[in-house]
């Protein structure tokens, strides 16, 4: 079993700290700060799937790895009418890459997203 990751929030809000367990047993942090979105992110490897969900979204995703690129493959889901789109954000090769938003609630978006690596950081989060 990993060690959890810790997320810092970039702000100087209060920021709430939980310790969250994927469907996997893998532990992972979830950070939620007052002013910002809430987030969730799950270390992910060649050949894992994983599960997400956070209070107006939810995503899946798997990784599948070919020589030195990572590609991740999913879908991210809308499930509030908040105002907020559900995206899913992968930093793969030191690069950031993003899901198209999904909204209104009930929006499903299915994603690629690829780069040289052999894991990677994954976040769904929620934006305006």
């Amino acid at each position: 079993m990993r060690t959890a990751q810790r997320i810092t929030a970039r702000t100087a809000a209060l920021t709430v700290i939980a310790t969250v367990t994927s469907l996997f047993a893998t532990p992972v942090i979830a950070v939620a700060d007052e002013v910002g979105p809430v987030g969730f992110a799950l270390q992910t490897e060649c050949g894992e799937s994983r599960d997400a969900v956070i209070a107006g979204g939810e995503a899946y995703w798997t990784a599948a790895c070919s020589g030195a690129t990572m590609t991740v493959t999913g879908w991210v889901r809308d499930t509030a009418a908040d105002g907020m789109c559900a995206r899913v954000k992968a930093l793969l090769g030191g690069t950031w890459k993003y899901s198209e938003r999904a909204c209104p609630s009930g929006t499903t978006k299915n994603f690629t997203l690829s780069g040289t690596e052999s894991d990677a950081e994954v976040y769904l989060y929620l934006e305006s």
